[in-house]
């Protein structure tokens, strides 16, 4: 950014599916086009829970974080049973993912769900 200016980054969470497709695109055409959000805009892809066969095949096999510790592994099961299933799982592993990667760069990230919907105002 130059001089003065803040850089600023907008992170979408998605997942490559058709929905996550769809949804994005949807996010996207919500920006205002007299703004420069969409040259600011990158999509982000978290893990899509179907693509496991198990939630200890995610957990085992997902990229976004580093390997979890058998409390983490305990922990994201009973939310997966307490909750949604997997897909609660798979949203928060990819939100932390984003936020450490927010962590470590310059500037500011504004981080948004696949189907989130910006107006004016």
């Amino acid at each position: 950014a130059g001089q003065g200016k803040v850089a600023l980054k907008l992170q979408v969470l998605t997942v490559d599916t058709p929905l996550g497709h769809e949804r994005l695109e949807a996010t996207l055409g919500s920006m205002p086009t007299t703004s420069h959000l969409r040259e600011i805009t990158e999509p982000f892809k978290g893990v899509f829970f179907r693509d496991f066969t198990s939630l200890r095949d995610m957990l085992a096999h997902q990229k976004l974080v580093p390997p979890l510790s058998a409390e983490h592994k305990r922990k994201a099961e009973a939310m997966s049973n307490r909750d949604r299933g997997g897909g609660a799982v798979a949203c928060a592993l990819g939100h932390y993912a984003m936020w450490q990667q927010a962590a470590e760069a310059p500037g500011w990230t504004v981080v948004l769900e696949d189907d989130a919907v910006l107006q004016r105002g």
